[in-house]
């Protein structure tokens, strides 16, 4: 198991719970497959790409459809953050930090304005 990968971190805990979770089409929780393979091959994608990444000054990261920025999978009862979020703290791990991340999605409260807001590199300058 490679230890700078955060989805073998997780779970975080939700210092969110009063907001807006996903919990997929049915309202039940999204599959396990979205942590076990999405998120996994995202973060593989990231730390492996870290040394590439720091080549360049600017590290956007895009998602226009990235929801509330917390996910509950089905029969857990705890949260996780989504993609968008998940990408970010693995930046952070792999010590390659986006220096801008481009977020959005319709009809949520996103989590991302205050996750970003209160832990970003943006705002500790």
């Amino acid at each position: 198991m490679n230890l700078r990968i955060v989805t073998n971190h997780l779970p975080i805990e939700d210092a969110y719970a009063h907001l807006v979770i996903e919990k997929g089409k049915k309202g039940l929780g999204v599959g396990s497959w979205v942590v076990e393979q999405k998120y996994k091959y995202l973060c593989t994608y990231i730390d492996a790409a870290r040394s590439a990444f720091n080549r360049w000054p600017n590290k956007v990261y895009i998602d226009p459809f990235c929801g509330p920025g917390r996910i509950q999978v089905r029969e857990e009862s705890f949260t996780r953050p989504n993609g968008a979020v998940t990408a970010w703290l693995q930046s952070l791990k792999s010590k390659a930090p986006f220096s801008k991340i481009l977020i959005g999605d319709i009809g949520y409260v996103c989590i991302h304005r205050y996750w970003f807001i209160s832990n970003s590199i943006f705002t500790k300058k």
